[in-house]
């Protein structure tokens, strides 16, 4: 057992790394094993950081979908995706999905839309290429016939 010297650093060291960024749970978890802690002080540890609000997985879902949308230009299929591959519930998944901004859901769409028209202009197959970029970045085929139709 560590001494209460170690133990409040350790705590820090947690604290610190959960307060960089956002982390999902899995990552929080991965870093404890790392630093050797027995079951029963990762334990203590988790209760704390979850207590304390350091990790939240509805929090880290959120913040992970919004960014991937707003920077990444990343559909759904792709979001979920990423999400599952962190571990993160289904339940909380499909809650986040939801509450991504219908508008700015759209507007990233239409982004990655013009950014690949522009990429592939003048090919013959430029349609085609398009429309398989959009779909290795998440976005659904709905959104291509609900969307990019209309502004062609």
């Amino acid at each position: 057992m560590p001494t209460p010297k170690d133990w409040t650093s350790l705590r820090r060291s947690l604290e610190h790394f959960c307060a960089r960024r956002e982390r999902a749970p899995s990552e929080v978890r991965n870093r404890m094993a790392q630093l050797g802690l027995t079951e029963a002080q990762a334990q203590a540890l988790w209760e704390h950081l979850t207590r304390e609000r350091f990790v939240d997985e509805q929090r880290f879902a959120r913040a992970f979908a919004n960014d991937k949308m707003r920077f990444e230009r990343r559909g759904r299929l792709y979001i979920r995706q990423a999400l599952r591959q962190k571990g993160i519930a289904p339940g909380i998944i499909e809650q986040t999905l939801l509450a991504l901004d219908p508008d700015e859901y759209a507007a990233a769409f239409r982004q990655a839309l013009a950014q690949k028209r522009r990429h592939y202009h003048g090919r013959p197959d430029a349609d085609f290429k398009v429309r398989a970029a959009l779909f290795r970045a998440g976005f659904e085929p709905e959104l291509w016939d609900e969307i990019s139709r209309s502004e062609h």
